[in-house]
């Protein structure tokens, strides 16, 4: 028994000393104190079949990727075929109204006014009206309602200017060099006269917006920056019956109209 439990210690002590095969710390193979050299060739040769496998698998190529047709096109098609369709130009704000007066008599043609009743009066236009030899100067005067004239004398003797139309007034005698003011409250005509010298006469029109015309050399009426919409377009002149015409402004206009006792 003796002999049994010493060589059992035996066989122990070697195993415990490196008599039994140690696991591969490298590629190289079994450590330099393996009993056992086909066991440690074979180790090797499996740990290097499982390199060779990891390496393989790194390099292998990504499996394909699905095809992504369905979400982006194979060709971009052209911009023009989902182009956003063209919005419809947006209206003009303003316009230009031109506007041609004939009349019976013709004279009275070159006297008219033509302005927009409705269109605001977003400028104050004021004037004046000089007696010059024996003569108003302007003969027809435009101004907007709220605006004052001023009366001049340039004349070397007195005048007297007044007017009989709608309220009436009289601003008595100015003398040579003077000058009198007047401001015109309400829209309306006016015949401005002298009781002093009876062939004197001229004309003034107050009118309620800022946007009025009076005839240029060719007998044409031209009023710039209309506001788009609907207006009442009034012309007057003397001795004549005032015109209402009916308007729509969405660009530059162009009206005709005639005029009659």
């Amino acid at each position: 028994m003796k002999s049994r439990y010493s060589a059992i210690g035996l066989f122990i002590l070697i195993n415990s000393c490196g008599g039994s095969p140690a696991p591969a710390a490298s590629h190289a193979g079994a450590e330099p104190g393996s009993k056992d050299p086909e066991s440690g060739h074979m180790m090797h040769k499996a740990m290097l079949a499982a390199d060779s496998a990891s390496t393989v698998e790194a390099q292998a190529p990504a499996p394909d990727a699905p095809e992504a047709a369905s979400a982006v096109p194979s060709s971009v098609p052209n911009a023009t075929e989902h182009a956003e369709p063209a919005q419809p130009a947006a209206s003009a704000k303003t316009g230009v109204l031109t506007v041609t007066v004939t009349s019976t008599p013709t004279s009275a043609a070159k006297q008219a006014v033509v302005y927009i009743e409705d269109a605001p009066k977003d400028r104050e236009v004021a004037g004046s009206m000089d007696n010059r030899q024996m003569t108003f100067v302007p003969h027809l005067l435009v101004v907007t309602a709220g605006a004052k004239v001023t009366f001049s004398n340039s004349d070397p003797f007195p005048h007297n200017v007044f007017s009989p139309d709608n309220e009436k007034w009289d601003l008595g005698v100015i003398q040579a060099k003077g000058a009198r003011v007047r401001r015109f409250e309400k829209p309306g005509f006016y015949t401005v006269l002298c009781n002093m010298h009876p062939n004197m006469k001229a004309y003034i029109a107050v009118v309620p917006s800022s946007y009025f015309a009076k005839a240029d050399k060719s007998g044409e009426f031209t009023i710039k920056d209309v506001p788009a919409g609907k207006h009442d377009v009034v012309v007057w002149a003397p001795g004549v019956k005032l015109e209402h015409k009916e308007v729509v402004i969405d660009g530059d206009k162009t009206l005709a109209v005639e005029l009659h006792r």
